[in-house]
């Protein structure tokens, strides 16, 4: 008996309208929002008189069926435009729920002008993406709802849709919370994601990007940059900033970086198993999350540790005229005492700390050590340079990490994030290399030699100069009158590389980095 009364409804529609108007009339009926009123959405050929009867006929017997006992319910949530509310006849989907008294009477208004009664109001977990609140429960409706208007208001995304897929994605990140499937006219809420967690939840809008992505996960999910490099013809038809993939999202995620410099600095400590020849022995690092810039500090003792950050902090007040609010480090006495905590007390400074033995809580200043150490003990390793010149090889190490591009930064250099601009002050020199520097000294007579030999050991940060040192007088000069051999180590005899940076000074008189 139902379906006969279905088909003689359906028959009846067939004969009064095309198949696009059908399918625009199932929008405004199996919605039933109360905005979406079928003089305002209709075209106004529609609305002849005669047209009018049949249809308010054939959309009375419609309504019928969707009314309590007449029809079954759809589990499935309807993205509707015109609904001002989410609502839903089945309590089953509520996480948490408010039952309205039997003294409240509360009813919403369908598309048929009829009011129906709401009997509470509770949250819906829609996706581990969407949860809608607020929603209204209404017995009486065999469909759910979702207002478009409600989800962008509360979770502050937007809503895009073409001929074939619907995108909800995040309006501050972009990235996708959810997605439509078209069916009968009408978009239904994608729930398959949740049932699959080894889908790639990505969302193709053409077959050139459907092609992307099945590329993407037949890699192991391979950065769609790298995709790009590897398949540039594919990539060429498809805009890679529309390319998402929620599994990636899942298993990749990784924590905001600062926004402002010095809003958060990570610090440790080095200890060296030689005495250099300051006689230092530890060295200190502050790096600044937001930029990178990394400020290195040597000390005779792990107690010096305060002093040597009251030398950064005073720094940057006066240098940049803000101040550090967090500073993050490892669970070492050097850190954690009476003293220093005071001082950060009374400085408005917040002290994270890692748990004891876990090295990897206070991981960016642990992985920037490593970084030094890397690149001093290979300036080191090049020109046979002895263990006691370590603090200058870290110093120098310091000097150009902070001007070379990083891949973190988007290629540019931590200097350039601080000072908006990348500058070398002098000329790059072969670090450990022999240097001949002028001896300016009064007591230099007319036959005495004019410059002294020694190792080149970095760049000054004080003066404008070379840093070179003079193992015979046991001093370090700084001087702007120096003259290199690059390929001539000052200790021991030529290393395996020192031919090659011969040949490439023969070749090129004078070398000069851009950024």
């Amino acid at each position: 008996m139902e379906g006969n009364r279905i088909e003689q409804v359906f028959k009846k529609l067939a004969e009064l309208f095309t198949a696009k108007e059908l399918e625009e009339l199932a929008q405004v009926f199996l919605s039933k929002s109360a905005e979406l009123m079928l003089a305002s959405t209709w075209p106004n050929e529609w609305n002849n008189s005669s047209r009018r009867e049949e249809t308010s006929t054939v959309l009375g017997n419609l309504i019928n069926l969707a009314r309590p006992g007449t029809g079954t319910f759809n589990a499935n949530w309807i993205l509707d435009l015109g609904a001002s509310r989410h609502v839903t006849g089945a309590s089953s989907e509520f996480a948490s729920y408010t039952r309205f008294p039997p003294t409240r009477k509360e009813t919403i208004q369908t598309a048929d002008e009829t009011a129906q009664p709401i009997r509470g109001v509770g949250t819906v977990k829609c996706t581990s993406s969407i949860t809608l609140s607020s929603v209204l429960y209404v017995p009486s409706f065999h469909v759910n709802l979702v207002s478009i208007s409600a989800l962008v208001d509360h979770m502050d995304c937007r809503v895009t849709h073409d001929r074939e897929n619907c995108l909800i994605e995040d309006r501050a990140t972009g990235r996708m919370l959810g997605s439509g499937i078209r069916r009968n006219g009408l978009w239904f809420l994608d729930r398959s994601i949740e049932k699959s967690s080894c889908t790639a939840l990505a969302v193709a809008t053409s077959e050139e990007e459907a092609k992307v992505i099945l590329q993407h996960c037949r890699l192991g999910h391979l950065s769609f940059d790298t995709v790009c490099k590897a398949f540039p013809d594919m990539m060429s038809k498809v805009d890679k900033g529309k390319l998402v993939c929620d599994a990636c999202e899942y298993g990749k995620h990784t924590g905001l970086r600062s926004t402002v410099p010095f809003l958060l600095v990570h610090s440790d400590v080095w200890t060296s198993p030689v005495v250099s020849i300051s006689g230092m022995k530890y060295f200190v690092t502050f790096i600044d999350c937001y930029s990178c810039m990394t400020w290195v500090y040597l000390t005779r003792h792990k107690n010096e540790v305060l002093k040597c950050f009251k030398d950064f902090y005073a720094c940057i007040k006066t240098q940049f005229n803000t101040q550090v609010r967090m500073i993050r480090t490892d669970n070492g006495t050097e850190y954690v005492n009476d003293e220093f905590s005071t001082f950060l007390s009374a400085e408005g400074i917040l002290h994270q700390t890692s748990c004891l033995g876990t090295p990897p809580q206070n991981g960016v200043a642990e992985r920037k050590n490593r970084h030094l150490l890397e690149i001093s003990q290979s300036l080191m390793f090049t020109m046979n340079v002895p263990k006691f010149l370590w603090s200058e090889a870290v110093l120098t190490a310091t000097y150009l990490i902070n001007r070379t591009p990083s891949r973190v930064l988007e290629m540019k250099t931590p200097y350039e994030m601080i000072f908006g601009r990348n500058e070398f002050i002098l000329p790059l020199k072969v670090f450990g290399c022999t240097c001949f520097v002028r001896d300016h000294r009064p007591s230099v007579g007319k036959l005495d030699p004019r410059a002294m030999k020694c190792i080149f050991v970095g760049y000054s940060s004080s003066q404008k100069g070379y840093k070179c040192w003079s193992p015979s007088e046991r001093r370090l000069f700084v001087s702007m009158d120096v003259t290199f051999r690059e390929s001539e180590p000052f200790y021991g005899e030529k290393t395996d590389l020192a031919p090659g940076i011969s040949k490439a000074l023969t070749h090129n008189s004078s070398f000069k980095l851009v950024i």
